[in-house]
């Protein structure tokens, strides 16, 4: 079978040239599998920065596509940065490309760049256009490539330049008010049966509806119509009058061809942002447009998993307000595909592919709990009396202003041994470090018995697997949503622990335990399996009914004030 390269550029560009691109490595026995897909960001304006990471990953561990992922960077840091015009490194990964996506807003690429571009488009290979490219290029008239540029005023096939050649249309105006009215896909009627809409029923995004001159040409064919609504919410009414009568496309299909060359497919959508990629039925409508570009229509799902993969914080669309600092690393999906799977689960320990938990913004009034007087105060901020190093070692320092570092104290087991009990704790991670390890940011944990951990770890900038964020009984249960605060703010545990039941050695009852993360319920009466284990299943329970509360040491600072337990 021959490889399928799809690559994606969308309008973000990428000037620092790494040794290697950012690459998903598609999973295996997927009707993708064995293809490649390549995407390519670089518009200011639209976060495609992070939309094409989202967009990969989903192609990769939910379809098997291979897929390269490219970014705008800063030469001058190596870091990320949209506004960067100027320069896509490993665009020469179009040499072996089948299908090619594109997001991008008024590049400048130099011209051995572009000739990437070029050479793929003489091919006649497929192309998905996003948003802004139908503006993808301003190339000034005297360079080589100038014929690309959105308002290339030339003769022949190429006026309007790539986007009205390839894509169907050029950059013309705005239709919806942009930022005040957003846009309800619809579908058109005549083209429900198309593959690409297959399963595509709610299509919604902030982004509005560009203006596009009607009818399309040559063999376009619309697929989906934007309905302007009145303001930015999915339930708002569409807009009365001209703005949709009538409406406008914002998904086709068309073929193009350059230079006499061999005939391409082409799907473009004028929709597209990060935030449009929100709506699952969003997604959907791209991965069903990957495999049709594909040639793999055939095999399209009834309803493409388009499930979210690791973090999609999204950002606003708008100038200036991409993330700064990222460099394509960051990106990296952590975790893994060959451990074995959790008993009694469709996921395997430290799941790469499994999905994170839905971020909620905690409240406030869980920090600061005073013990009840039937409490132990195993740190009340002047001395470490209740705990020894499990190094044996002794403890030397580590208090300060009423709190006290893991990394300075070394790790710490309570004296006393506890069975059922109510466990209030209060902690911190340190400010993020530059090109720390993610899995080491503020990493540590709360062993209940010394053998059963509920993770610590810094989980509101970075994250790792599920079941490795902050809150997570570790190695099997993902937290129910993710409540964490950022570094360097304080964090609670309440943690509600029964003990494991025994008749002599024939265990009679699995521990439990439910977990409030900063007063939001993440664990509710959770069985735990067994003993905490990295990459591995969860270890046999000894026999014991009580042990003692350790706070796992793991190569990071974190701090710990207001610990008290309860015994039940």
């Amino acid at each position: 079978m021959d490889r399928l390269l799809i690559v994606f550029i969308s309008l973000f560009s990428c000037s620092f040239v790494l040794a290697q691109p950012l690459r998903y490595e598609g999973l295996p026995n997927l009707p993708g599998s064995g293809k490649h897909v390549v995407l390519i960001s670089g518009d200011e304006e639209y976060r495609s920065e992070e939309m094409v990471v989202q967009l990969g990953r989903i192609l990769a561990t939910r379809h098997g596509f291979d897929c390269t992922v490219l970014f705008a960077i800063n030469p001058a840091t190596g870091e990320i940065d949209p506004e960067y015009i100027s320069n896509i490194p490993h665009l020469e990964t179009l040499a072996t490309a089948d299908v090619m996506l594109v997001n991008l807003r008024f590049r400048n690429l130099p011209d051995d760049q572009m000739k990437h571009i070029d050479d793929y488009l003489k091919q006649g290979k497929p192309v998905l256009g996003i948003r802004t490219s139908t503006h993808a290029f301003a190339i000034p008239q005297d360079r080589a490539y100038a014929r690309y540029s959105w308002d290339y005023s030339g003769e022949g096939q190429w006026n309007r330049g790539f986007g009205r050649l390839v894509l169907g249309e050029t950059w013309i105006t705005h239709h919806g008010s942009h930022a005040r009215e957003s846009t309800r896909g619809i579908i058109v009627p005549e083209r429900r049966d198309h593959p690409i809409v297959r399963g595509v029923d709610d299509i919604f995004g902030p982004t509005n509806v560009y203006q596009i001159r009607l009818p399309l040409p040559g063999d376009s064919v619309p697929l989906v119509y934007g309905q302007v609504l009145v303001g930015m919410n999915s339930t708002d009414e569409p807009v009365v009058g001209e703005k949709n009568d009538p409406m406008m496309p914002i998904a086709w299909t068309k073929t193009y061809q350059v230079d006499d060359g061999p005939i391409g497919r082409v799907f473009t959508s004028t929709k597209g942002s990060s935030q449009d990629l929100e709506s699952e039925d969003m997604r959907r409508l791209l991965v069903n447009a990957v495999y049709w570009l594909a040639g793999l229509e055939d095999q399209i799902p009834m309803s493409a998993n388009v499930d979210l993969v690791g973090s999609f914080k999204t950002l606003p669309m708008g100038f200036g307000t991409h993330k700064k600092g990222m460099k394509p690393q960051d990106f990296l999906l952590s975790g893994y595909t060959d451990t074995p799977f959790i008993p009694g689960s469709t996921w395997r320990v430290h799941d790469k592919t499994r999905p994170l938990p839905q971020i909620v913004e905690p409240g406030v009034g869980d920090l600061g709990a005073t013990p009840p007087s039937d409490a132990i105060v195993l740190f009340g901020g002047e001395n470490l009396d209740q705990w020894i190093r499990t190094d044996g070692n002794p403890i030397e320092g580590g208090i300060e202003n009423g709190t006290f570092d893991i990394m300075k104290t070394g790790q710490l087991q309570t004296k006393q041994e506890f069975g059922d009990f109510q466990l209030h704790i209060e902690w911190r991670t340190p400010e993020l470090e530059e090109g720390f390890d993610r899995m080491r940011q503020g990493n540590s944990g709360v062993f209940l018995m010394g053998l059963f951990e509920i993770q610590i770890l810094e989980s509101n900038a970075s994250y790792i697997y599920a079941d490795g964020n902050a809150g997570a009984l570790y190695g099997t249960d993902p937290p129910l949503v993710n409540p964490a605060r950022g570094p360097l703010e304080w964090q609670s545990f309440d943690i509600f622990f029964t003990a494991p039941k025994f008749e002599g050695e024939t265990l009679k009852a699995l521990p439990t335990v439910t977990v409030l993360f900063n007063g939001v319920l993440v664990h509710k009466h959770r069985q735990i399996l067994g003993a905490t284990r990295h990459r591995d299943v969860p270890g046999p329970l000894p026999v014991m009914e009580k042990g003692p509360l350790m706070l796992q040491r793991h190569g990071s600072p974190v701090e710990f004030r207001n610990i008290w337990i309860r015994p039940l």
